[in-house]
């Protein structure tokens, strides 16, 4: 995978933990099963980019969505968000 820093915006300070909270969040929705996925740092938002084919994985599956949620939060995101352009 790309460096961490990367999913990071430009303007932002790199920090430990900041880049912590990301991996901890892309090892997380890699557990859930996905592939080919970034986790961008948005301050308190970790915004998703996802394959198409995934789009529909957390439309239909509220549990999916739920834990995702919750798990986020844990890490310290107070909201989750996905980018609709295809995952760059």
């Amino acid at each position: 995978m790309a460096c961490l820093s990367s999913r990071i915006p430009k303007g932002t300070s790199v920090t430990v933990g900041r880049l912590k909270q990301v991996e901890s969040a892309e090892l997380l929705l890699d557990n859930f099963g996905f592939i080919d996925f970034r986790v961008r740092y948005r301050h308190e938002i970790g915004q998703l980019e996802l394959r198409r084919q995934d789009f529909k994985r957390i439309v239909l599956e509220p549990e999916l969505r739920t834990g995702i949620k919750s798990k986020f939060a844990e890490i310290g995101f107070k909201k989750v968000t996905i980018d609709i352009s295809k995952f760059r």
